[in-house]
Protein backbone atom coordinates (compact mmCIF):
# COMPACT_ATOMS: atom_id res chain seq x y z
CA UNK A 1 0.00 0.00 0.00
CA UNK A 2 1.35 3.23 -1.04
CA UNK A 3 1.52 5.50 2.20
CA UNK A 4 -0.23 8.60 1.91
CA UNK A 5 -1.29 11.12 4.38
CA UNK A 6 -4.13 12.07 2.54
CA UNK A 7 -5.93 9.25 1.90
CA UNK A 8 -9.79 8.92 2.96
CA UNK A 9 -10.68 5.85 4.74
CA UNK A 10 -13.41 5.06 2.43
CA UNK A 11 -10.71 5.12 -0.27
CA UNK A 12 -8.00 3.01 1.85
CA UNK A 13 -11.23 0.42 2.48
CA UNK A 14 -11.47 -0.32 -1.16
CA UNK A 15 -7.98 -0.15 -2.14
CA UNK A 16 -7.05 -3.29 0.51
CA UNK A 17 -10.38 -4.72 -0.81
CA UNK A 18 -8.91 -4.47 -4.30
CA UNK A 19 -5.59 -5.71 -3.32
CA UNK A 20 -5.26 -8.59 -0.86
CA UNK A 21 -9.31 -9.59 -0.78
CA UNK A 22 -9.87 -9.42 -4.24
CA UNK A 23 -11.40 -12.96 -4.80
CA UNK A 24 -13.84 -12.17 -1.32
CA UNK A 25 -16.74 -9.99 -0.68
CA UNK A 26 -16.07 -7.07 1.10
CA UNK A 27 -18.99 -5.12 0.54
CA UNK A 28 -21.24 -6.44 3.58
CA UNK A 29 -21.27 -4.43 6.41
CA UNK A 30 -21.81 -5.74 10.13
CA UNK A 31 -23.11 -2.69 12.15
CA UNK A 32 -20.53 -0.74 13.30
CA UNK A 33 -17.55 -2.69 12.31
CA UNK A 34 -15.05 -0.67 9.71
CA UNK A 35 -14.25 -3.42 7.55
CA UNK A 36 -15.82 -7.22 6.52
CA UNK A 37 -14.14 -9.67 4.69
CA UNK A 38 -16.62 -13.11 3.48
CA UNK A 39 -16.99 -15.74 1.10
CA UNK A 40 -17.90 -14.60 -1.91
CA UNK A 41 -21.14 -16.47 -3.67
CA UNK A 42 -20.55 -17.56 -7.24
CA UNK A 43 -24.26 -18.52 -7.73
CA UNK A 44 -26.58 -16.14 -6.91
CA UNK A 45 -29.20 -18.96 -6.50
CA UNK A 46 -26.99 -20.02 -3.58
CA UNK A 47 -28.27 -17.13 -1.49
CA UNK A 48 -29.74 -18.29 1.96
CA UNK A 49 -31.13 -16.23 4.71
CA UNK A 50 -28.15 -17.06 7.06
CA UNK A 51 -25.21 -15.15 5.67
CA UNK A 52 -21.87 -16.89 5.67
CA UNK A 53 -19.90 -17.01 8.61
CA UNK A 54 -16.97 -13.75 8.23
CA UNK A 55 -13.53 -14.47 7.52
CA UNK A 56 -12.26 -11.19 9.24
CA UNK A 57 -13.51 -8.25 11.08
CA UNK A 58 -11.06 -5.00 11.09
CA UNK A 59 -9.99 -1.37 11.80
CA UNK A 60 -9.55 0.85 9.18
CA UNK A 61 -7.55 4.58 10.26
CA UNK A 62 -6.65 6.59 7.35
CA UNK A 63 -3.76 7.89 9.28
CA UNK A 64 -0.80 6.30 10.97
CA UNK A 65 -2.39 4.50 14.37
CA UNK A 66 -0.68 1.81 16.57
CA UNK A 67 -1.87 -1.95 15.89
CA UNK A 68 -2.77 -2.16 19.66
CA UNK A 69 -5.02 0.83 19.57
CA UNK A 70 -6.56 -0.16 16.39
CA UNK A 71 -7.69 -3.84 18.11
CA UNK A 72 -8.47 -2.08 21.68
CA UNK A 73 -10.95 -0.34 19.36
CA UNK A 74 -12.24 -2.88 17.31
CA UNK A 75 -12.92 -4.70 20.66
CA UNK A 76 -14.96 -2.60 22.01
CA UNK A 77 -16.94 -2.48 18.53
CA UNK A 78 -17.37 -6.43 18.83
CA UNK A 79 -18.26 -6.28 22.25
CA UNK A 80 -21.23 -4.02 20.97
CA UNK A 81 -22.34 -5.86 17.80
CA UNK A 82 -22.55 -9.50 18.88
CA UNK A 83 -25.52 -9.80 19.92
CA UNK A 84 -28.20 -12.81 19.13
CA UNK A 85 -27.34 -14.80 16.08
CA UNK A 86 -23.68 -12.57 14.98
CA UNK A 87 -21.03 -14.77 14.42
CA UNK A 88 -17.98 -13.85 14.90
CA UNK A 89 -15.11 -13.98 12.20
CA UNK A 90 -12.02 -16.00 12.33
CA UNK A 91 -9.76 -13.11 12.05
CA UNK A 92 -9.84 -9.67 13.62
CA UNK A 93 -7.09 -7.28 12.22
CA UNK A 94 -6.67 -3.77 11.35
CA UNK A 95 -5.03 -1.34 8.99
CA UNK A 96 -3.98 1.55 8.20
CA UNK A 97 -2.23 4.02 5.61
CA UNK A 98 0.91 1.83 5.90
CA UNK A 99 0.17 -1.29 7.40
CA UNK A 100 -1.62 -4.28 8.57
CA UNK A 101 -2.12 -6.86 10.82
CA UNK A 102 -4.25 -9.77 11.72
CA UNK A 103 -4.79 -12.30 14.60
CA UNK A 104 -7.05 -15.22 15.20
CA UNK A 105 -10.18 -14.39 16.33
CA UNK A 106 -9.61 -16.28 19.80
CA UNK A 107 -6.50 -14.73 20.34
CA UNK A 108 -8.73 -11.48 21.66
CA UNK A 109 -11.68 -13.57 23.76
CA UNK A 110 -9.93 -13.70 27.21
CA UNK A 111 -10.58 -9.37 27.11
CA UNK A 112 -14.14 -10.19 26.88
CA UNK A 113 -13.68 -12.01 30.01
CA UNK A 114 -11.98 -8.86 31.81
CA UNK A 115 -13.53 -7.77 35.00
CA UNK A 116 -11.56 -4.42 34.97
CA UNK A 117 -11.69 -3.80 31.08
CA UNK A 118 -13.40 -0.16 30.72
CA UNK A 119 -16.50 -1.57 28.71
CA UNK A 120 -18.12 2.12 29.29
CA UNK A 121 -15.80 3.57 26.65
CA UNK A 122 -16.47 4.48 22.63
CA UNK A 123 -14.15 3.09 20.48
CA UNK A 124 -13.20 6.42 18.78
CA UNK A 125 -12.04 7.91 22.80
CA UNK A 126 -9.93 4.44 23.62
CA UNK A 127 -7.80 5.11 26.73
CA UNK A 128 -4.43 3.95 27.42
CA UNK A 129 -4.63 2.06 30.20
CA UNK A 130 -7.62 -0.37 27.99
CA UNK A 131 -4.66 -0.14 24.51
CA UNK A 132 -1.83 -2.11 27.50
CA UNK A 133 -5.05 -4.63 28.51
CA UNK A 134 -4.98 -5.36 24.67
CA UNK A 135 -1.35 -5.57 23.85
CA UNK A 136 -0.57 -7.82 27.33
CA UNK A 137 -3.75 -10.36 26.27
CA UNK A 138 -2.23 -10.52 22.67
CA UNK A 139 1.40 -10.82 23.70
CA UNK A 140 0.38 -13.69 26.26
CA UNK A 141 -1.82 -16.02 23.93
CA UNK A 142 -1.10 -14.93 20.39
CA UNK A 143 1.07 -12.18 18.24
CA UNK A 144 0.57 -9.95 15.98
CA UNK A 145 2.92 -8.77 13.41
CA UNK A 146 1.76 -5.96 11.35
CA UNK A 147 3.48 -5.30 7.67
CA UNK A 148 4.02 -2.10 6.09
CA UNK A 149 3.86 -2.26 2.27
CA UNK A 150 5.08 0.25 -0.52
CA UNK A 151 4.34 0.83 -4.12
CA UNK A 152 6.18 2.66 -7.08
CA UNK A 153 4.15 4.56 -8.71
CA UNK A 154 3.80 1.67 -11.37
CA UNK A 155 1.68 -0.31 -8.18
CA UNK A 156 4.59 -2.34 -8.03
CA UNK A 157 5.60 -3.63 -4.47
CA UNK A 158 8.85 -1.67 -3.70
CA UNK A 159 8.96 -2.84 -0.08
CA UNK A 160 7.51 -4.95 2.88
CA UNK A 161 8.54 -4.89 6.42
CA UNK A 162 7.43 -6.57 9.31
CA UNK A 163 7.84 -6.23 13.24
CA UNK A 164 7.34 -7.81 16.19
CA UNK A 165 8.07 -5.22 18.74
CA UNK A 166 6.87 -2.52 17.01
CA UNK A 167 9.77 -0.91 17.12
CA UNK A 168 12.27 -2.45 14.68
CA UNK A 169 11.49 -3.04 11.22
CA UNK A 170 13.03 -5.86 8.91
CA UNK A 171 12.41 -4.96 5.18
CA UNK A 172 12.37 -6.69 2.07
CA UNK A 173 13.08 -4.64 -1.46
CA UNK A 174 12.30 -5.07 -4.86
CA UNK A 175 14.30 -3.02 -7.48
CA UNK A 176 12.59 -3.04 -11.24
CA UNK A 177 14.30 -2.58 -14.68
CA UNK A 178 13.05 0.81 -15.52
CA UNK A 179 12.70 0.05 -19.30
CA UNK A 180 10.48 -3.11 -18.75
CA UNK A 181 9.54 -3.12 -15.53
CA UNK A 182 10.59 -6.64 -14.95
CA UNK A 183 11.76 -7.51 -11.18
CA UNK A 184 15.34 -7.18 -11.39
CA UNK A 185 16.13 -8.10 -7.44
CA UNK A 186 15.08 -8.34 -4.30
CA UNK A 187 16.65 -7.66 -1.30
CA UNK A 188 16.06 -9.09 2.41
CA UNK A 189 16.42 -7.01 6.30
CA UNK A 190 19.78 -9.44 6.34
CA UNK A 191 20.99 -7.50 3.07
CA UNK A 192 21.27 -11.06 1.04
CA UNK A 193 20.11 -10.70 -2.07
CA UNK A 194 18.54 -12.25 -5.01
CA UNK A 195 18.44 -11.53 -8.67
CA UNK A 196 15.38 -12.07 -10.72
CA UNK A 197 15.88 -13.70 -14.06
CA UNK A 198 13.50 -14.28 -16.71
CA UNK A 199 14.14 -17.46 -18.21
Amino acid sequence: MKKESTIREEELKNRVAALYFGKFDCTRIVGNIDFCVSPKRHDPRQMTFIPDAPILWAEAKNHTTSVHRMLAQLILTIKGELKGDVEPPRFVGCFDSEKIAFVEYHYILPVFNLNDFNWTQTPSAVDDKTVETVRGVIAEDGATYPVRYTYDSQSRRTSLSTTRDGTTWDTTTWTYDAATGNCLSKTYADYSTVTCSLT
